[in-house]
């Protein structure tokens, strides 16, 4: 099998420190699988509320995630403050990609990277709808491009 391979955008649009938690880490003491994606929802959220932004209303729809893929790098210990990075990946007309690097202050070491397909989902209507505008010039604004 490969391994995976996430390609981090040249452009990082955001980022937030916190510090691993006892609840990130599994039985062997180091950052959970299964938290990285928790913790790239937690840098998303913060990164839409930046914009005024929500899960649940990015212009009048919430967001579904499709896709994820998660690469190791190194090990998260106990408070260790981590740098959670956000970048814009590949946008389409109901979809798009954002490339997250998690990274130990401290030393440097990069710890994980994620990248998560999100569409825009019409939650009442139950099927995929189109980037409303307000999302949209969020994302252009992140990649660098003009709104």
């Amino acid at each position: 099998m490969n391994r995976v391979d996430i390609v981090l955008p040249p452009r990082i649009a955001f980022s937030i420190d916190f510090p691993l938690r006892v609840a990130d880490l599994n039985y062997g003491g180091h950052l959970g699988n299964d938290r990285v994606l928790t913790l790239a929802q937690e840098v998303r959220v913060a990164w839409l509320a930046t914009h005024g932004l929500g899960e649940l209303d990015v212009g009048g729809v919430g967001l579904i995630m499709t896709d994820a893929a998660v690469h190791f790098g190194g090990e998260g210990r106990y408070g260790m403050v981590v740098r959670g990075e956000l970048a814009v990946g590949e946008v389409r007309t109901r979809a798009f990609e954002l490339v997250h690097r998690f990274t130990d202050v401290g030393s440097g070491l990069e710890l994980a990277r994620a990248v998560t397909r999100l569409c825009c989902f019409d939650y009442e209507a139950r099927r995929l709808v189109s980037l409303p505008e307000p999302l949209r010039r969020a994302l252009e604004a992140a990649a660098g491009a003009a709104p």
